[in-house]
């Protein structure tokens, strides 16, 4: 399959808005910006992969009851296992950045 529109795309809405955050459902908006924002000042900081990884996940405990309860209002159910939406962040978190590398960039 061919692959070259997406990374056209990537290249055309980079003002607009970043790529990573086209994947996300309209009502996780909120929460994909959140965890965008964690992994770009993550990025800035530098580091090696894990380590950047590690400090956006860090910046995102902050966040995270403020998160979960969004969860729980936009799906209308309660939060049972925090671990496994920590995980859930962090693969947003990873995705974000494969996504954006994938059309040749990084998160800024």
């Amino acid at each position: 399959m061919a692959w070259g529109w997406l990374k056209k795309l990537g290249r055309g809405v980079k003002t607009a808005a970043p790529i990573a955050l086209m994947f996300t459902p309209p009502p996780l908006n909120a929460l994909a910006q959140t965890v965008y924002s964690a992994v770009t000042a993550a990025e800035q900081a530098g580091g090696s992969g894990p380590e950047k990884l590690q400090n956006a996940m860090r910046t995102l405990e902050w966040s995270a009851p403020l998160m979960a309860r969004e969860v729980e209002r936009l799906t209308g159910k309660e939060i049972i296992d925090e671990e496994a939406l920590a995980d859930a962040m962090q693969k947003l978190a990873e995705f974000q950045v494969l996504i954006t590398k994938a059309v040749g960039g990084k998160p800024e």
